[in-house]
């Protein structure tokens, strides 16, 4: 029962980070193309989906660590790159909520080459993270 619930955990948190990473990704090209600070309305909503996605990828984490302990589950190749992806993930979420919560507070639009690469290199490993899981786990 615990595992199954920690399942629907880990599954909402895979939704609700994607959904969050999708929707920061779209309002960061509009507020990149526009040349400007995003307005405050734009900045709050990014700040809030920002939040989100990292409470996402922390709860993943979390839940993910349980299962694995309480599932015995083996320690193959699959499962060590699919942590790999998620560290990645994680990395790029931390730096990219960093990066624009600096710019936001210096009324600046965050470096868009630089988050262009982040926001590139979160969705590529988190579709490897999914993969990975599902190898590992399927």
């Amino acid at each position: 029962m615990m595992l199954t619930a920690l399942k629907i955990i880990h599954f909402f948190c895979l939704f609700g980070g994607g959904a969050a990473m999708m929707g920061n990704g779209i309002l960061m090209r509009k507020v990149m193309a526009s040349g400007g600070p995003p307005g405050p309305v734009v900045a709050d909503t990014m700040k809030r989906l920002g939040m989100i996605g990292l409470a996402s990828i922390v709860l993943l984490w979390a839940t993910g660590i349980v299962m694995l302990v309480i599932s015995s589950a083996v320690f193959d190749w699959t499962l060590i790159l699919k942590l790999l992806a998620a560290a990645v993930v994680l990395a790029a979420v931390v730096t990219m909520s960093l990066t624009s919560a600096r710019a936001a507070r210096e009324n600046r639009p965050p470096n868009q080459d630089f988050m262009k690469r982040l926001s590139l290199a979160s969705s590529a490993s988190a579709a490897l993270a999914v993969v990975f899981a599902v190898l590992a786990f399927g």
